[in-house]
């Protein structure tokens, strides 16, 4: 049985159940008045004066229920092969096998002792995580493989012993703080909108950062037709015709802050990620890593 929005029914995704078996996983969800079964498909509802929408409703019920299996986006991801949102893209392109056969089914699970594999590579949950910060020098591509053969930063990190990946992105010419791993669930987690993960960074820019200007960044300003969130903007020097300032958001949208700044007037010459929630940049040299903490892992959990 998968549990989905209201709007988007699906049937059962796993076929070789029991009718009788998922009729009663049903009953229990029913005795809260959170799902409704129709014509074999089973839906979300939201639950009365929450904030949730069916959509969300629909995937902490099948976190709760899947006692008896892996969902499979979950597994994929803690064998360390990629996040969570990342997977059900694999899953969606048919790129991912489970007893041998393509599963398409976002939601679908994993029992003990089946196969799993992506991209006709066998899969299995990883033992030992590794968490590490790497200060990106400009000119790598945030990216586990490149198509056009650029410099990756998996290259700065071959030594780390693990197959690793990114924890969201910074484009080509940003540097900085990058945090990498391969625990599928942690890099969903930091990277989900819901965690509104502050992240701090340092711009130079050109021209001259006004009152009015840093108000306008402070409060939001419109980019790709929608307004950034407030924002903490401070100037760092201002020059004749530079500055450099601080800047924290929560939001991770593409290019975010090189927008922000166009939208006021400015082009950001240099900019750098000083900091990822309680992960500090500090004096990591470009292109070296370190292994996080157990406090700023503590604190990132």
């Amino acid at each position: 049985m998968v549990v989905t929005a209201m709007d988007s029914p699906v049937k059962p995704a796993n076929d070789r159940w029991s009718s009788r078996r998922m009729t009663g996983i049903y009953r229990e969800c029913r005795k809260s008045r959170v799902i409704r079964k129709i014509e074999g498909c089973y839906y979300a509802k939201s639950a009365r004066n929450s904030t949730k929408s069916p959509g969300d409703r629909a995937c902490e019920l099948n976190d709760i229920l899947w006692g008896m299996g892996t969902r499979l986006n979950k597994y994929i991801a803690e064998a360390g092969v990629t996040s969570r949102r990342k997977a059900d893209e694999m899953i969606a392109a048919g790129r991912v096998c489970v007893a041998g056969k393509v599963v398409r089914t976002l939601g679908a699970l994993v029992e003990d002792g089946e196969a799993v594999t992506v991209d006709g590579r066998e899969i299995r949950a990883i033992e030992k995580r590794y968490y590490i910060a790497l200060n990106k020098p400009k000119g790598f591509i945030t990216t586990t493989a490149d198509e056009k053969d650029r410099p990756t930063v998996m290259d700065l990190v071959a030594d780390a012993g693990e197959r690793l990946f990114p924890v969201g992105r910074l484009d080509g010419d940003t540097t900085g703080l990058l945090i990498m791993t391969n625990d599928g669930d942690f890099a969903y987690r930091m990277s989900h909108p819901k965690h509104a993960m502050e992240k701090t960074y340092r711009a130079h820019i050109t021209g001259v950062l006004s009152k009015e200007k840093l108000a306008r960044l402070r409060r939001g300003v419109e980019i790709d037709g929608r307004v950034t969130a407030p924002a903490f903007v401070e100037i760092i020097k201002q020059g004749e015709k530079s500055a450099t300032a601080e800047i924290r958001i929560h939001e991770g949208r593409n290019r975010q802050i090189r927008k922000m700044f166009a939208a006021v007037g400015s082009r950001v010459l240099e900019l750098e990620r000083t900091q990822v929630g309680p992960v500090r940049l500090g004096n990591l040299k470009a292109g070296h890593w370190r292994k996080l903490t157990p406090r700023e892992l503590e604190a990132l959990k």
